[in-house]
């Protein structure tokens, strides 16, 4: 992405009041205000401030005072406003319960998801069990099954197995897998907030 470099030097009529040279995405990225933002804050139109972003136009001498003043002093502070400490703390706090929140969201989901996949494992291994019984039963000589009987243990086993496919069960476990990754990482950034 192309960055036009700004080099601004206020002077008045006998000494340079400020030397200043940054990259136009800078300007926001410290003063943190828009463009028609700064062109009200330094009493210029729209337009006046986009063409001297671009490197087009200079500004007028007071709208460059004004403009070295506001960056110098912005720089200069080091210290936050108490209004930008208590915002930050205030989301940090809230920051950390949403993330308390979402772990133990995840650690449901997680207790869930197991339980459904070996809902799905002992169904499937109870259906193949009936179908190994339906041909056990066929196989007979003595005392045959009702066909019927062993035709409806078959169509139950393979309605379950048709139902709780294999393919239902590695999704629920690619699931699975994926939360166990999330719950991983919810907990590193916990604990790296409680040293």
């Amino acid at each position: 992405m192309f960055q036009k470099k700004v080099t601004i030097f206020v002077t008045t009529s006998k000494k340079t009041i400020i030397s200043h040279s940054m990259k136009t995405p800078d300007i926001k990225n410290r003063l943190g205000l828009t463009q028609e933002e700064m062109a009200m804050h330094l009493g210029i139109s729209l337009s006046q401030w986009k063409m001297f972003k671009s490197g087009k136009r200079s500004l007028p001498l007071q709208a460059l005072e004004n403009f070295s003043v506001l960056l110098k002093g912005v720089q200069q502070k080091k210290d936050s406003s108490t209004e930008a400490q208590g915002l930050r703390k205030t989301e940090e706090e809230q920051a950390k319960g949403k993330r308390q929140h979402a772990y133990l969201k995840v650690q449901v989901k997680l207790q869930r998801l197991e339980k459904e996949i070996a809902v799905i494992e002992n169904q499937r291994a109870e259906s193949f069990a009936a179908l190994e019984t339906a041909f056990f039963l066929e196989g007979q000589k003595e005392g045959k099954a009702n066909k019927d009987f062993i035709q409806s243990i078959r169509s139950r086993a393979l309605t379950t197995l048709k139902k709780q496919s294999l393919y239902k069960r590695e999704a629920l476990q690619l699931q699975k897998e994926n939360l166990e990754m999330l719950k991983l990482e919810i907990g590193k950034k916990m604990a790296a907030e409680e040293k």
